[in-house]
């Protein structure tokens, strides 16, 4: 009977003491106008144990805050600020001649709302959970909350920098969901994504031992015809974190920390605007005030039905042409498309790489760079080898053809096995 009368006075505690949290919480949320249904679901984790990465490594939390929430003190974040505090100078564009993306990625960079870095959740290789960081948690003191957020990326560098140094991974690889995925859904694609690598590798006994970044972005919205209109929306939304976070991350921290680990490759997946974010981090090193005699590359970039336009790989006199020609930031980069994808034919203004109308123009004499022309069959085996040319498309039409609706086809077929075998056919031949 004392038993039974401990345990309800301990379980009407903690409830008090979980409404309480929960409460304060809500509150934080309310602080940051993130309080809509499609923005809790970009920091579910925060308070989400069941949410859990299956290998070791960081998910990064990203969320889209009103400049005006981002700081409490006399100090407004204005545009220009942003950029001061990346340490990106748009103007480098012009050396570079891309001056007609200027304008562009101003516009882009000027929204009332900020592709903001709120948390971030390491995971153990036995699924341990560690909250390194919450914005939520630092809305008591004033501050400027961008620059807060922004200084959590050597922090991110130096925890990966610990882990390698206590362990030997053969890939650090940075991935990212793209259009139409909350942060639950988009843990479970990197989960599986991994899982099927796994498999395919310890088939083919391949050491795959990967240390894994994750980002879970406000890709969506969830409202009547929001997967619709939001289109243009999450496209520059995944433009800003190229250019900003990831372009930092990445260039400033991650690949300079690679130099100290040769046998340890940098990885980067990408899918739809996931593969976007990646490229466009990829190509804003020459917005950064780097060294010039920094050589750094990254190993492999793979653009998995890439939702960006192939005129960022053409000749061509536009504000997106020849944005991804001027140097080389990998030494091997691998794009799929396929004529099952309807996503990518939405945008009718431009041919994404992930459509199969693609190919025709990488391959064609206003490619600014060369592009080869492979295929993969339905088991994810290469039809030629990728190890003689940087650039790479991929016809990809007998693998990625299972599609969920008419109006997206194919465009998120990425969860079968046979996704995995593609991918790890491409790590193991690419060099």
């Amino acid at each position: 009977m004392k038993i039974k009368y401990l345990t309800s006075i301990f379980i009407l505690i903690s409830t008090l003491v979980f409404s309480q949290n929960q409460s304060d919480f809500n509150e934080r949320e309310e602080m940051l106008g993130t309080t809509s249904s499609t923005e809790l679901l970009f920091h579910e984790m925060i308070n989400a144990d069941s949410i859990k990465l299956n290998y070791p490594g960081i998910i990064l939390g990203i969320e889209k805050i009103n400049r005006k929430y981002l700081s409490n003190t006399e100090e407004e974040i204005t545009p220009e600020k942003q950029r001061e505090l990346y340490q990106i100078d748009l103007c480098r564009y012009r050396e570079h001649e891309l001056k007609r993306t200027i304008k562009r990625a101003e516009k882009i960079l000027s929204h009332p709302k900020v592709m903001t870095l709120s948390h971030w959740i390491e995971f153990d290789k036995y699924q341990n959970r560690t909250l390194k960081y919450s914005l939520y948690d630092q809305l008591d003191s004033k501050q400027n909350f961008l620059e807060n957020s922004i200084s959590q990326i050597p922090k991110i560098a130096e925890l990966i920098k610990s882990k390698f140094e206590q362990e030997q991974y053969t890939h650090l690889i940075i991935a990212s969901t793209g259009w139409n995925n909350d942060q639950k859904k988009s843990v479970l694609t990197y989960n599986t994504w991994l899982q099927h690598i796994s498999n395919a590798a310890e088939q083919k006994n391949y050491k795959f031992k990967p240390y894994v970044i994750g980002l879970t972005w406000p890709s969506t919205w969830k409202t009547v015809g929001g997967k619709i209109i939001s289109y243009f929306n999450k496209a520059n939304d995944a433009d800003e974190i190229g250019m900003t976070l990831m372009n930092v991350l990445i260039w400033k921290h991650l690949a300079p920390l690679m130099r100290n680990y040769p046998e340890t490759e940098l990885v980067l997946l990408g899918h739809s605007f996931g593969a976007r974010i990646l490229t466009r981090a990829s190509h804003s090193k020459i917005l950064l005030n780097n060294d010039p005699e920094n050589k750094d590359q990254i190993d492999l970039m793979i653009a998995i039905q890439g939702a960006f336009s192939v005129n960022r790989f053409l000749n061509k006199k536009s504000t997106e042409g020849n944005l991804y020609t001027r140097f080389l930031p990998w030494k091997k980069f691998i794009a799929t498309n396929s004529k099952s994808d309807k996503a990518v034919d939405n945008a009718f203004y431009t041919t994404m790489i992930g459509n199969d109308k693609s190919s025709k123009k990488l391959t064609s004499k206003k490619a600014g760079v060369r592009f080869s022309l492979v295929s993969v069959n339905s088991e994810g085996k290469l039809g030629n080898p990728i190890n003689e040319t940087i650039h790479n498309i991929i016809n990809a039409n007998e693998l990625i053809n299972h599609g969920d609706t008419p109006l997206v086809g194919a465009h998120s077929d990425h969860q079968r096995p046979q996704f995995g075998n593609f991918i790890f056919n491409i790590l193991n031949s690419y060099k």
